[in-house]
């Protein structure tokens, strides 16, 4: 038996409904799988060695010393300092470094169905002192002269998994356990609709061609 003209129609939504349905709405298909990202706290500390490379040569061992918001960079910062070649050591004279963290920030932002765009940006100040020991002094004091001094500040932009946000984030710091953004409400609903709408179709046309079918016989 030919079938009708509207039942060929309406076969070929349901079969649409339903593949939509399976594979997703046709903006999720440009989803590719990301890189793994870095910690919210290290892309700050890489931010930070970017700075200390450029401005502060590592010809001599030198005392290390953050205020502000450094506890935050600390660890990873002086990890890559020595893992760049610089001599870290607790001296009564030599070079010391002293940087002061004033800004720490992470902005995420909505970026698709799955993922999320996380802006991560720090600002410092750096001073390098010359402490050399005075011997006429009766207690070998130190004198400090000022051999250098600057700021720096950059900002890192990348595209990062949703899934992926708490564990970049450090619930140590409020700086680096930023809320993830809010899941846009459309998909909420439009999944649903679909297949609810699927499942009308199919409904209706078993139950039409059925009795469609009773009624020829």
């Amino acid at each position: 038996m030919k079938m009708p003209i509207q039942y060929v129609w309406l076969r070929g939504a349901l079969l649409l409904l339903l593949a939509s349905t399976l594979s997703g709405p046709a903006w999720a298909q440009s989803d590719a799988p990301l890189a793994q990202p870095l910690p919210h706290r290290n892309v700050m500390a890489d931010i930070a060695l970017q700075c200390v490379i450029t401005h502060i040569d590592k010809a001599s061992p030198m005392q290390v010393e953050g205020k502000g918001l450094a506890p935050i960079v600390a660890p990873q910062l002086e990890a890559g300092m020595l893992a760049s070649g610089y001599q870290l050591a607790n001296l009564d004279a030599g070079k010391s470094l002293v940087y002061t963290v004033d800004l720490a920030v992470v902005d995420l932002k909505k970026s698709g169905r799955k993922q999320v765009t996380r802006t991560v940006s720090l600002g410092m100040s750096f001073q390098v002192w010359d402490r050399t020991a005075k011997e006429n002094q009766a207690q070998n004091a130190s004198a400090a002269t000022l051999e250098q001094s600057g700021t720096c500040s950059d900002v890192q932009v990348d595209t990062v998994d949703r899934t992926l946000l708490s564990s970049l984030s450090y619930a140590g710091f409020p700086e680096t356990n930023p809320a993830p953004p809010a899941k846009g409400g459309l998909r909420r609903f439009l999944e649903p609709a679909v297949l609810i709408g699927a499942t009308a179709v199919g409904t209706y046309l078993f139950f039409n061609l059925r009795s469609r079918r009773s009624d020829s016989g």
